[in-house]
Protein backbone atom coordinates (compact mmCIF):
# COMPACT_ATOMS: atom_id res chain seq x y z
CA UNK A 1 0.00 0.00 0.00
CA UNK A 2 2.82 2.67 0.41
CA UNK A 3 4.60 1.84 -2.29
CA UNK A 4 1.14 2.69 -4.07
CA UNK A 5 0.55 5.40 -2.59
CA UNK A 6 3.94 6.71 -3.17
CA UNK A 7 3.15 6.09 -6.83
CA UNK A 8 0.05 8.25 -6.58
CA UNK A 9 2.04 11.21 -5.09
CA UNK A 10 4.30 10.90 -7.99
CA UNK A 11 1.67 11.56 -10.50
CA UNK A 12 0.12 13.69 -8.74
CA UNK A 13 3.41 16.26 -8.46
CA UNK A 14 3.81 15.03 -12.19
CA UNK A 15 0.18 16.55 -12.53
CA UNK A 16 -1.03 13.11 -14.52
CA UNK A 17 -4.58 13.02 -12.85
CA UNK A 18 -5.91 10.70 -15.38
CA UNK A 19 -3.18 7.95 -14.70
CA UNK A 20 -3.73 8.99 -11.07
CA UNK A 21 -6.99 8.21 -10.79
CA UNK A 22 -7.10 5.33 -13.11
CA UNK A 23 -4.16 4.02 -10.44
CA UNK A 24 -6.95 5.05 -7.63
CA UNK A 25 -9.29 2.78 -8.75
CA UNK A 26 -7.82 -0.04 -9.36
CA UNK A 27 -6.85 0.09 -5.49
CA UNK A 28 -10.16 0.99 -3.89
CA UNK A 29 -11.04 -2.27 -6.18
CA UNK A 30 -8.84 -4.36 -4.18
CA UNK A 31 -9.12 -2.60 -0.89
CA UNK A 32 -12.57 -0.37 0.34
CA UNK A 33 -9.66 1.43 2.57
CA UNK A 34 -10.78 5.18 3.52
CA UNK A 35 -7.56 6.63 2.71
CA UNK A 36 -7.87 5.55 -0.75
CA UNK A 37 -11.10 7.01 -1.42
CA UNK A 38 -10.71 10.01 0.09
CA UNK A 39 -7.72 10.60 -2.49
CA UNK A 40 -9.83 9.42 -5.36
CA UNK A 41 -12.27 11.72 -4.19
CA UNK A 42 -9.98 14.64 -3.86
CA UNK A 43 -8.56 13.77 -7.01
CA UNK A 44 -11.85 13.45 -8.73
CA UNK A 45 -12.64 16.84 -7.30
CA UNK A 46 -10.01 18.59 -8.57
CA UNK A 47 -10.30 18.01 -12.08
CA UNK A 48 -13.76 19.20 -12.20
CA UNK A 49 -15.80 15.35 -12.15
CA UNK A 50 -17.99 16.53 -9.22
CA UNK A 51 -21.01 14.06 -9.06
CA UNK A 52 -17.95 11.05 -8.86
CA UNK A 53 -16.47 13.17 -6.09
CA UNK A 54 -19.85 13.83 -4.22
CA UNK A 55 -20.50 10.45 -4.30
CA UNK A 56 -17.04 9.40 -2.67
CA UNK A 57 -16.90 12.02 -0.39
CA UNK A 58 -20.47 10.39 1.24
CA UNK A 59 -19.15 7.59 1.82
CA UNK A 60 -15.95 9.20 3.08
CA UNK A 61 -17.81 10.94 5.59
CA UNK A 62 -20.35 7.84 6.78
CA UNK A 63 -17.17 6.16 7.46
CA UNK A 64 -15.67 8.95 9.99
CA UNK A 65 -17.80 12.13 10.24
CA UNK A 66 -14.99 13.55 12.41
CA UNK A 67 -12.22 13.67 9.68
CA UNK A 68 -12.22 17.54 9.07
CA UNK A 69 -10.28 16.81 5.90
CA UNK A 70 -13.40 15.02 4.42
CA UNK A 71 -15.76 17.17 5.75
CA UNK A 72 -13.44 20.02 4.59
CA UNK A 73 -13.24 19.01 0.76
CA UNK A 74 -16.78 17.65 0.88
CA UNK A 75 -17.79 21.57 1.33
CA UNK A 76 -15.61 22.33 -1.60
CA UNK A 77 -17.08 19.57 -3.64
CA UNK A 78 -20.90 21.18 -3.07
CA UNK A 79 -19.84 24.35 -3.02
CA UNK A 80 -18.37 23.96 -6.59
CA UNK A 81 -21.62 22.24 -7.84
CA UNK A 82 -23.61 25.44 -6.47
CA UNK A 83 -24.63 24.03 -3.24
CA UNK A 84 -24.10 26.66 -1.06
CA UNK A 85 -26.29 26.05 1.55
CA UNK A 86 -25.20 22.30 1.52
CA UNK A 87 -21.82 23.14 1.90
CA UNK A 88 -22.19 26.21 4.32
CA UNK A 89 -22.94 23.22 6.78
CA UNK A 90 -19.85 21.48 6.35
CA UNK A 91 -18.06 24.63 6.87
CA UNK A 92 -19.97 25.05 9.84
CA UNK A 93 -18.94 21.70 11.30
CA UNK A 94 -15.64 22.98 10.65
CA UNK A 95 -15.95 26.15 12.22
CA UNK A 96 -17.30 24.86 15.68
CA UNK A 97 -14.59 22.46 16.25
CA UNK A 98 -12.95 22.74 19.62
CA UNK A 99 -9.54 22.69 17.59
CA UNK A 100 -8.56 26.55 16.84
CA UNK A 101 -6.66 25.49 13.89
CA UNK A 102 -9.31 23.41 11.96
CA UNK A 103 -11.80 25.93 13.28
CA UNK A 104 -9.93 28.95 11.48
CA UNK A 105 -10.20 27.13 8.10
CA UNK A 106 -13.95 26.67 8.65
CA UNK A 107 -14.19 30.24 8.95
CA UNK A 108 -12.13 31.36 6.22
CA UNK A 109 -14.18 28.74 4.04
CA UNK A 110 -17.89 30.18 5.40
CA UNK A 111 -16.43 33.23 4.31
CA UNK A 112 -15.02 32.51 0.87
CA UNK A 113 -18.38 31.33 -0.25
CA UNK A 114 -19.16 35.13 -0.64
CA UNK A 115 -23.32 34.39 0.06
CA UNK A 116 -22.93 33.22 3.79
CA UNK A 117 -24.22 35.64 6.51
CA UNK A 118 -22.28 35.56 9.48
CA UNK A 119 -24.40 35.74 12.78
CA UNK A 120 -23.44 37.56 16.23
CA UNK A 121 -22.18 34.50 17.96
CA UNK A 122 -19.92 33.31 15.04
CA UNK A 123 -18.19 36.89 15.03
CA UNK A 124 -18.00 36.27 19.28
CA UNK A 125 -16.34 32.84 18.70
CA UNK A 126 -13.71 33.93 16.25
CA UNK A 127 -12.98 36.88 19.11
CA UNK A 128 -12.88 34.40 21.09
CA UNK A 129 -10.29 32.27 19.63
CA UNK A 130 -8.20 35.09 18.54
CA UNK A 131 -7.47 35.20 22.13
CA UNK A 132 -5.68 31.76 22.29
CA UNK A 133 -2.26 32.91 21.90
CA UNK A 134 -1.41 28.96 21.02
CA UNK A 135 -3.27 29.30 17.62
CA UNK A 136 -0.31 28.84 15.17
CA UNK A 137 -0.20 32.60 13.29
CA UNK A 138 -1.13 31.39 9.91
CA UNK A 139 -4.34 30.08 11.24
CA UNK A 140 -5.10 33.09 12.84
CA UNK A 141 -4.69 34.91 9.42
CA UNK A 142 -7.33 32.99 8.24
CA UNK A 143 -9.50 33.89 11.48
CA UNK A 144 -9.30 37.43 11.19
CA UNK A 145 -9.91 37.07 7.49
CA UNK A 146 -13.19 35.89 8.47
CA UNK A 147 -13.83 38.46 11.03
CA UNK A 148 -12.93 40.79 8.60
CA UNK A 149 -15.36 39.51 5.93
CA UNK A 150 -18.46 39.10 9.18
CA UNK A 151 -17.66 43.35 9.83
CA UNK A 152 -18.00 43.80 6.45
CA UNK A 153 -21.60 42.30 5.68
CA UNK A 154 -21.99 44.95 9.06
CA UNK A 155 -21.10 47.64 7.33
CA UNK A 156 -18.36 48.37 9.59
CA UNK A 157 -15.46 49.18 7.10
CA UNK A 158 -13.02 50.54 9.72
CA UNK A 159 -13.42 47.53 12.15
CA UNK A 160 -13.33 45.07 8.87
CA UNK A 161 -9.96 46.78 7.19
CA UNK A 162 -8.28 46.48 10.72
CA UNK A 163 -8.86 42.36 10.84
CA UNK A 164 -7.68 42.68 7.10
CA UNK A 165 -4.37 44.19 7.67
CA UNK A 166 -4.00 41.96 10.49
CA UNK A 167 -4.78 39.59 9.12
CA UNK A 168 -2.53 39.43 5.53
CA UNK A 169 -0.14 40.86 7.96
CA UNK A 170 0.37 37.49 9.55
CA UNK A 171 0.07 35.84 6.41
CA UNK A 172 2.80 38.27 4.60
CA UNK A 173 5.29 37.05 7.18
CA UNK A 174 5.09 33.07 6.20
CA UNK A 175 4.55 33.73 2.53
CA UNK A 176 6.57 36.63 1.55
CA UNK A 177 6.54 37.75 -2.09
CA UNK A 178 9.83 37.67 -3.83
CA UNK A 179 9.24 40.79 -6.17
CA UNK A 180 12.74 41.04 -7.24
CA UNK A 181 11.95 37.77 -8.96
CA UNK A 182 8.98 39.02 -10.84
CA UNK A 183 10.61 41.80 -11.82
CA UNK A 184 13.38 39.73 -13.40
CA UNK A 185 11.37 37.79 -15.01
CA UNK A 186 9.09 40.05 -16.68
CA UNK A 187 12.44 42.00 -17.63
CA UNK A 188 13.84 38.71 -19.36
CA UNK A 189 11.04 38.17 -21.25
CA UNK A 190 10.42 41.70 -22.57
CA UNK A 191 14.31 41.42 -23.51
CA UNK A 192 14.80 38.18 -25.00
CA UNK A 193 11.63 36.26 -26.67
CA UNK A 194 11.75 36.55 -29.85
CA UNK A 195 8.06 35.10 -31.71
CA UNK A 196 8.04 31.85 -33.65
CA UNK A 197 7.02 31.27 -36.97
CA UNK A 198 5.04 28.26 -35.73
CA UNK A 199 1.46 28.01 -37.17
CA UNK A 200 -0.67 25.58 -35.58
CA UNK A 201 -3.10 22.24 -36.51
CA UNK A 202 -5.93 23.02 -38.65
CA UNK A 203 -7.01 19.91 -36.96
CA UNK A 204 -6.27 21.21 -33.30
CA UNK A 205 -8.40 22.05 -30.92
CA UNK A 206 -8.47 25.67 -29.82
CA UNK A 207 -7.38 26.77 -26.51
CA UNK A 208 -9.31 29.77 -24.91
CA UNK A 209 -7.08 31.82 -22.24
CA UNK A 210 -8.59 33.54 -19.96
CA UNK A 211 -6.31 36.09 -18.37
CA UNK A 212 -5.36 39.41 -16.53
CA UNK A 213 -5.29 39.57 -12.62
CA UNK A 214 -7.33 37.77 -9.75
CA UNK A 215 -11.03 38.53 -9.26
CA UNK A 216 -11.25 40.74 -12.34
CA UNK A 217 -14.30 39.00 -13.70
CA UNK A 218 -12.65 36.04 -15.30
CA UNK A 219 -14.91 33.39 -13.92
CA UNK A 220 -17.81 35.42 -15.41
CA UNK A 221 -15.91 35.07 -18.74
CA UNK A 222 -15.60 31.66 -18.07
CA UNK A 223 -19.37 30.76 -17.35
CA UNK A 224 -20.02 33.18 -20.04
CA UNK A 225 -18.34 31.13 -22.98
CA UNK A 226 -18.39 27.54 -21.69
CA UNK A 227 -22.24 28.21 -21.90
CA UNK A 228 -21.83 27.92 -25.78
CA UNK A 229 -22.26 24.25 -27.34
CA UNK A 230 -19.05 24.32 -28.83
CA UNK A 231 -16.97 25.44 -25.99
CA UNK A 232 -15.75 23.18 -23.04
CA UNK A 233 -14.32 24.70 -19.50
CA UNK A 234 -11.67 23.59 -17.37
CA UNK A 235 -10.04 25.33 -14.91
CA UNK A 236 -7.02 27.56 -13.36
CA UNK A 237 -4.81 25.18 -14.99
CA UNK A 238 -0.60 25.25 -14.15
CA UNK A 239 0.41 23.27 -17.18
CA UNK A 240 1.69 26.03 -18.90
CA UNK A 241 3.79 27.40 -15.75
CA UNK A 242 5.37 23.61 -15.52
CA UNK A 243 6.36 23.83 -19.30
CA UNK A 244 8.19 27.80 -18.37
CA UNK A 245 9.78 26.57 -14.99
CA UNK A 246 11.32 23.14 -16.98
CA UNK A 247 12.72 25.69 -19.50
CA UNK A 248 13.81 28.20 -16.32
CA UNK A 249 15.50 24.88 -15.28
CA UNK A 250 17.77 24.25 -18.11
CA UNK A 251 19.21 28.04 -18.31
CA UNK A 252 16.98 30.33 -19.25
CA UNK A 253 12.76 30.47 -19.49
CA UNK A 254 13.02 33.07 -22.40
CA UNK A 255 15.62 32.23 -24.26
CA UNK A 256 15.01 28.72 -24.01
CA UNK A 257 10.98 29.58 -25.82
CA UNK A 258 12.80 31.76 -28.28
CA UNK A 259 14.63 28.69 -29.12
CA UNK A 260 12.12 25.97 -29.06
CA UNK A 261 12.45 23.65 -32.12
CA UNK A 262 9.41 22.77 -33.98
CA UNK A 263 9.43 19.35 -32.77
CA UNK A 264 9.94 20.22 -29.22
CA UNK A 265 7.20 22.75 -29.61
CA UNK A 266 4.55 20.66 -30.90
CA UNK A 267 6.06 17.99 -27.94
CA UNK A 268 4.75 20.50 -25.41
CA UNK A 269 1.96 21.47 -27.48
CA UNK A 270 0.88 17.57 -27.18
CA UNK A 271 1.76 17.08 -23.78
CA UNK A 272 -0.30 20.22 -22.32
CA UNK A 273 -3.04 18.71 -24.32
CA UNK A 274 -2.74 14.92 -23.09
CA UNK A 275 -2.93 16.83 -19.49
CA UNK A 276 -5.98 18.82 -19.96
CA UNK A 277 -7.90 15.82 -21.49
CA UNK A 278 -9.07 15.22 -17.75
CA UNK A 279 -10.87 17.44 -17.51
CA UNK A 280 -12.61 17.74 -20.83
CA UNK A 281 -16.04 15.44 -20.54
CA UNK A 282 -17.70 16.19 -24.07
CA UNK A 283 -15.87 16.22 -27.47
CA UNK A 284 -15.63 20.42 -28.25
CA UNK A 285 -13.74 21.93 -30.78
CA UNK A 286 -12.77 24.88 -28.01
CA UNK A 287 -11.82 24.56 -24.17
CA UNK A 288 -11.41 27.27 -21.69
CA UNK A 289 -8.30 27.40 -19.77
CA UNK A 290 -8.84 29.56 -16.94
CA UNK A 291 -5.52 31.02 -14.97
CA UNK A 292 -5.44 34.54 -14.94
CA UNK A 293 -1.45 33.82 -14.21
CA UNK A 294 -1.08 33.13 -18.02
CA UNK A 295 -0.48 36.47 -18.71
CA UNK A 296 2.98 35.56 -18.03
CA UNK A 297 3.16 32.81 -20.73
CA UNK A 298 1.60 34.80 -23.81
CA UNK A 299 4.90 34.08 -25.87
CA UNK A 300 4.30 30.51 -24.87
CA UNK A 301 0.89 30.53 -25.39
CA UNK A 302 1.80 31.85 -29.15
CA UNK A 303 4.39 29.50 -29.62
CA UNK A 304 2.68 26.52 -29.19
CA UNK A 305 -0.65 26.88 -29.94
CA UNK A 306 -0.46 29.95 -32.52
CA UNK A 307 -4.43 29.56 -32.83
CA UNK A 308 -5.27 30.39 -29.39
CA UNK A 309 -7.65 32.76 -28.14
CA UNK A 310 -6.37 35.12 -25.59
CA UNK A 311 -9.00 37.24 -23.13
CA UNK A 312 -7.62 39.55 -20.76
CA UNK A 313 -10.74 40.69 -18.29
CA UNK A 314 -9.60 44.01 -16.79
CA UNK A 315 -11.32 45.63 -13.91
CA UNK A 316 -10.92 48.87 -11.88
CA UNK A 317 -7.84 49.08 -9.86
CA UNK A 318 -9.50 49.83 -7.21
CA UNK A 319 -12.45 47.25 -7.10
CA UNK A 320 -9.91 44.42 -8.16
CA UNK A 321 -7.26 45.37 -5.68
CA UNK A 322 -9.70 45.45 -2.57
CA UNK A 323 -10.88 42.49 -4.11
CA UNK A 324 -7.44 40.45 -4.25
CA UNK A 325 -6.92 41.93 -0.50
CA UNK A 326 -9.62 40.26 0.99
CA UNK A 327 -8.77 36.66 -0.94
CA UNK A 328 -7.29 34.21 0.91
CA UNK A 329 -5.02 31.82 -1.92
CA UNK A 330 -4.31 28.40 -0.42
CA UNK A 331 -0.75 28.63 -3.12
CA UNK A 332 0.83 31.09 -4.87
CA UNK A 333 -0.45 34.82 -5.33
CA UNK A 334 2.14 36.05 -2.35
CA UNK A 335 2.06 39.14 -3.68
CA UNK A 336 -1.79 39.70 -2.44
CA UNK A 337 -1.37 39.96 1.52
CA UNK A 338 -0.15 43.72 1.14
CA UNK A 339 -1.33 46.41 -1.21
CA UNK A 340 2.12 47.67 -2.00
CA UNK A 341 2.29 44.11 -3.55
CA UNK A 342 -0.65 43.98 -5.28
CA UNK A 343 -0.20 47.87 -7.07
CA UNK A 344 3.52 46.54 -8.06
CA UNK A 345 2.10 43.29 -9.66
CA UNK A 346 -0.36 45.52 -11.14
CA UNK A 347 2.36 47.51 -12.75
CA UNK A 348 4.60 44.42 -14.31
CA UNK A 349 0.78 42.97 -15.29
CA UNK A 350 0.46 46.27 -17.33
CA UNK A 351 4.15 46.54 -18.60
CA UNK A 352 4.28 42.65 -20.25
CA UNK A 353 0.85 43.03 -21.83
CA UNK A 354 1.86 46.23 -23.64
CA UNK A 355 4.77 44.22 -24.96
CA UNK A 356 2.65 41.11 -26.20
CA UNK A 357 0.07 43.64 -27.52
CA UNK A 358 3.51 44.69 -29.37
CA UNK A 359 4.39 41.87 -30.16
CA UNK A 360 1.17 40.07 -30.66
CA UNK A 361 -1.38 43.27 -32.08
CA UNK A 362 -4.31 40.79 -33.45
CA UNK A 363 -4.05 38.16 -30.97
CA UNK A 364 -5.23 39.47 -27.43
CA UNK A 365 -8.75 40.29 -26.72
CA UNK A 366 -8.98 43.41 -24.07
CA UNK A 367 -13.32 43.46 -21.86
CA UNK A 368 -13.77 45.52 -19.64
CA UNK A 369 -15.36 44.08 -16.64
CA UNK A 370 -16.95 47.41 -15.74
CA UNK A 371 -18.39 47.58 -19.58
CA UNK A 372 -19.36 43.80 -18.99
CA UNK A 373 -22.03 44.46 -16.28
CA UNK A 374 -23.35 47.59 -17.86
CA UNK A 375 -23.61 46.40 -21.58
CA UNK A 376 -23.68 42.74 -20.89
CA UNK A 377 -25.23 42.04 -24.25
CA UNK A 378 -22.89 44.20 -26.09
CA UNK A 379 -19.92 43.07 -24.59
CA UNK A 380 -20.77 39.34 -24.63
CA UNK A 381 -21.59 39.65 -28.67
CA UNK A 382 -18.48 41.24 -29.03
CA UNK A 383 -17.00 38.77 -27.35
CA UNK A 384 -18.14 35.45 -28.95
CA UNK A 385 -17.51 37.69 -32.65
CA UNK A 386 -13.55 37.39 -31.33
CA UNK A 387 -13.77 33.90 -30.45
CA UNK A 388 -15.39 32.97 -33.64
CA UNK A 389 -18.47 31.81 -32.29
CA UNK A 390 -21.99 31.86 -33.37
CA UNK A 391 -24.64 33.89 -31.18
CA UNK A 392 -26.11 31.30 -28.75
CA UNK A 393 -29.42 32.26 -25.99
CA UNK A 394 -27.03 30.71 -23.27
CA UNK A 395 -24.20 33.07 -23.27
CA UNK A 396 -26.39 35.82 -22.23
CA UNK A 397 -27.20 34.03 -19.68
CA UNK A 398 -24.39 32.48 -17.99
CA UNK A 399 -26.05 32.37 -14.42
CA UNK A 400 -28.11 29.51 -15.73
CA UNK A 401 -25.51 27.42 -16.47
CA UNK A 402 -25.10 23.79 -14.10
CA UNK A 403 -21.37 23.50 -14.58
CA UNK A 404 -19.06 23.03 -11.17
CA UNK A 405 -16.99 26.40 -10.53
CA UNK A 406 -13.77 25.76 -8.20
CA UNK A 407 -12.88 29.10 -8.26
CA UNK A 408 -14.15 31.48 -4.88
CA UNK A 409 -16.96 33.07 -7.74
CA UNK A 410 -18.82 30.07 -7.71
CA UNK A 411 -21.81 31.72 -5.80
CA UNK A 412 -21.38 35.11 -7.66
CA UNK A 413 -21.75 33.79 -11.27
CA UNK A 414 -24.79 31.60 -10.29
CA UNK A 415 -26.60 35.15 -10.38
CA UNK A 416 -27.57 37.25 -13.21
CA UNK A 417 -24.99 39.59 -14.15
CA UNK A 418 -25.59 43.15 -12.27
CA UNK A 419 -23.42 46.15 -11.51
CA UNK A 420 -23.52 45.51 -7.91
CA UNK A 421 -19.76 44.72 -7.51
CA UNK A 422 -18.78 48.17 -9.73
CA UNK A 423 -17.37 50.57 -7.15
CA UNK A 424 -17.30 47.62 -4.14
CA UNK A 425 -13.45 49.18 -3.16
CA UNK A 426 -15.02 52.75 -2.55
CA UNK A 427 -16.33 51.74 1.05
CA UNK A 428 -12.51 51.38 1.65
CA UNK A 429 -10.86 54.47 0.34
CA UNK A 430 -10.07 56.15 3.14
CA UNK A 431 -7.75 53.57 4.43
CA UNK A 432 -5.91 53.15 1.47
CA UNK A 433 -5.30 56.69 1.11
CA UNK A 434 -1.19 56.30 0.40
CA UNK A 435 -2.36 54.40 -2.29
CA UNK A 436 -5.19 55.94 -3.99
CA UNK A 437 -2.37 58.29 -6.31
CA UNK A 438 -0.53 55.42 -8.11
CA UNK A 439 -4.12 53.39 -8.28
CA UNK A 440 -5.02 56.31 -9.99
CA UNK A 441 -2.45 56.08 -12.22
CA UNK A 442 -2.71 52.42 -12.85
CA UNK A 443 -6.43 53.29 -13.85
CA UNK A 444 -5.19 55.79 -16.66
CA UNK A 445 -2.41 53.49 -18.01
CA UNK A 446 -4.69 50.92 -17.87
CA UNK A 447 -7.31 52.40 -19.99
CA UNK A 448 -4.77 53.71 -22.24
CA UNK A 449 -3.02 50.22 -23.03
CA UNK A 450 -6.00 48.09 -23.00
CA UNK A 451 -8.30 50.59 -25.44
CA UNK A 452 -11.21 49.89 -23.02
CA UNK A 453 -13.34 52.54 -24.04
CA UNK A 454 -12.57 53.32 -27.29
Amino acid sequence: MEIDLKKIADLESSRDYARAIQVLHSMLEQSQEAPIRLRLAMMLLKTGQIDSALEHFQLCSQGDESNHIVTLNYGHTLKAKGESQQAAEKYIQLAHMDDDKISAIGYWSLANLKSYEFQPEDISDIVRRLKNEATPPGYRGLLLLGLAEAKDQQGNTDAAFTALQQGNNIIAQHRPFRGDLYQQLIQALMRNFKPSKRTGSSDQDTPIFIIGMPRSGSTLVEQILANHSRVESTDELLFLGDISIELENKGSYANGLSHLSINKANAYANEYLTKTAIYRHAPSPYFIDKNPNNFLHIGLIKTLFPQAKIINIVRDPLDNGVSVFRQFFSEGHEYSYAFEGIIFYWQGYIALMQHWQNLFPDSIYNMSYERLAKEPHISIQSLLDYCQLDSEPACFTPETSSRPVLTPSAAQVRKPISVSAIGSGLKYKNHLKVHLPKLALLRKKTEEIFALYQ
